[in-house]
């Protein structure tokens, strides 16, 4: 069932705060830009521009989403593991017969977890049996056990950890209230990691997966997930206890930084720069989710411990 946005005590607020957000953003991305429009350089071609422009999109959709629940959050969680899925089946070189396997199992995923979750427990094991089997009935062939393994991976990496949307937004006590708590702590880190590591530099903290990655930046994420956590504050649980969200931010933003980590793994592994082409400024869907698909299963935790 759909649920009017504007009828969630949540929704006006949290627009407030991100449309804020966004506004800052672009006043600062166009003041350093100024710099290069003097060098005759066009706006149009600011990387950085076009980076606020899918955030203007991408922030109030979420909001969106999550405020509307029902069956709108099913399809958007659908329509993140089928898309980010396909990207990383193209990054890794999944053949046909698994990508089918792969959109059932996301399709059975979404279900689960939406009608009930007690049984998430039993998608581990089915989703070995369906990817295993499709290298049994065709025999092996060669490059088998590459494709299951990897299939295996994707499973795993997408649609089970992004079932944590579902799972934070109707099984703990912070709610649709948690996913905007969340979101935003975790998009703000990767920004502030960014903005960090570019302006201060320094020792690089994993060289051979990510070399633009810094130590500076690492502490950027930290700043960045306390900041989220602060501007989305008003929506956490008047229970709470103090050390809960205190330890909310560090946990969101290592788990954010070891999301990224991951995905240059993977990208790294297949020799690929860019998961796609989807988000302008960013690539594909897979390299925007990357710091999220790691950071709401721990979320999933911390909020099922307040």
């Amino acid at each position: 069932m759909f649920h009017d946005p504007l009828r969630s005590p949540l929704f006006l607020p949290a627009m407030a705060r991100i449309g804020a957000l966004l506004a800052a953003g672009l006043l600062l991305v166009l003041a350093a830009e100024l710099r290069n429009l003097r060098r005759g350089r066009r706006l149009r071609d600011s990387v950085l521009l076009r980076r606020c422009g899918t955030w203007a999109f991408t922030g109030p959709a979420f909001v969106t989403g999550v405020c509307a629940g029902g069956a709108v959050s099913l399809l958007v969680v659908l329509f993140l593991m089928l898309q980010s899925l396909r990207e990383f089946e193209n990054v890794a070189g999944i053949e046909l017969p698994y990508r089918r396997v792969l959109g059932g199992l996301s399709v059975l995923t979404v279900a689960v977890a939406g009608v009930a979750p007690g049984a998430l427990g039993m998608l581990p094991m089915a989703g070995f049996l369906a990817i295993a089997g499709v290298a049994v009935v065709r025999d092996g062939g060669e490059g088998a056990w590459r494709q299951v393994t990897a299939s295996l991976f994707g499973f795993v990496y997408l649609p089970l950890a992004l079932s944590s949307l579902l799972l934070i937004a109707r099984g703990t006590s912070a709610g649709p209230a948690g996913l905007l708590v969340a979101g935003t702590a975790v998009a703000l880190s990767d920004v502030a990691a960014f903005v960090v590591g570019t302006l201060i530099g320094g020792p690089r903290l994993a060289p051979r997966l990510s070399p633009n990655k810094t130590v500076a930046g690492a502490a950027g994420n930290l700043l960045g997930a306390y900041a989220g956590v602060a501007v989305m504050g008003f929506a956490l649980p008047a229970a709470w206890p103090l050390w809960l969200v205190a330890a909310l931010p560090p946990l969101l933003a290592a788990a954010a930084l070891f999301g990224d980590l991951v995905e240059s793994l993977v990208k790294r592994s297949f020799a690929v720069k860019d998961a796609g082409t989807l988000l302008p400024g960013f690539g594909g869907l897979l390299d925007r989710i990357d710091s999220l698909i790691v950071a709401l299963p721990v979320a999933y935790v911390a909020f099922r411990l307040g």
